[in-house]
């Protein structure tokens, strides 16, 4: 091999090098970039919830398991909130069952139940027949109640939990704190007292 060769190869080996150095670069700019706009977008969200119901979202670090599920958005044209809601529906324990993309004014009591029993009838895989009769009672909104966990110490006399009723989100959790999305804990009216004490059993053990 002559020197010719070799600075051929040293060349080539420098090209892939600087390749190497700029797509890291880019990488490292695009991930900076991505950051700043999911702050940017929480700023949003935290601006918008403060103006509708002195409401206060707090957001956990990036690598928490319950900050990399939050689908809650928002929409600039619209000027509106996309929520993500968990709801838990008690029946002795709780199923679980999250719905995204709901406009604010979508997040109405009878929406949610509408959508639930949609999920029930088309796209849940409950292969119990007893456990999906006993979710397909959630259906009235006059038969159900509603709990939420209480954040923060000027929320302390009420409870872990408080009950709550609602037209939307905003109404639930009016001068109220949640974490990351609302979670609403929900049972059949006979059924509170039991829900009340599996959830205050819960918390004991944690």
């Amino acid at each position: 091999m002559n020197d010719l060769d070799l600075l051929s190869d040293y060349r080539f080996l420098e090209e892939i090098n600087r390749q190497i150095e700029t797509g890291k670069r880019n990488e490292l700019g695009n991930k900076k970039k991505s950051f700043n706009e999911l702050k940017y977008f929480q700023k949003l969200i935290q601006n918008k919830l403060k103006i509708l119901g002195s409401i206060q979202i707090l957001y956990l670090p990036r690598f928490s398991t319950k900050h990399k599920q939050n689908q809650m958005w928002f929409d600039k044209k619209t000027n509106d909130i996309f929520w993500h809601i968990e709801c838990q529906f008690f029946i002795n324990t709780f199923y679980k069952w999250t719905i995204t993309n709901l406009s604010t004014n979508e997040t109405t009591l009878l929406n949610i139940l509408k959508k639930f029993h949609n999920h029930l009838n088309e796209t849940s895989n409950i292969n119990d027949e007893l456990i999906l009769l006993k979710l397909k009672n959630f259906s009235h909104e006059q038969q159900i109640c509603i709990y939420i966990e209480n954040f923060g110490q000027k929320r302390k006399q009420f409870g872990k939990y408080e009950k709550r009723s609602f037209n939307t989100i905003i109404d639930l959790f009016h001068e109220r704190i949640f974490i990351e999305y609302p979670i609403l804990f929900i049972s059949l009216i006979n059924d509170e007292n039991n829900m009340k004490e599996y959830l205050y059993k819960k918390t004991i053990s944690n």
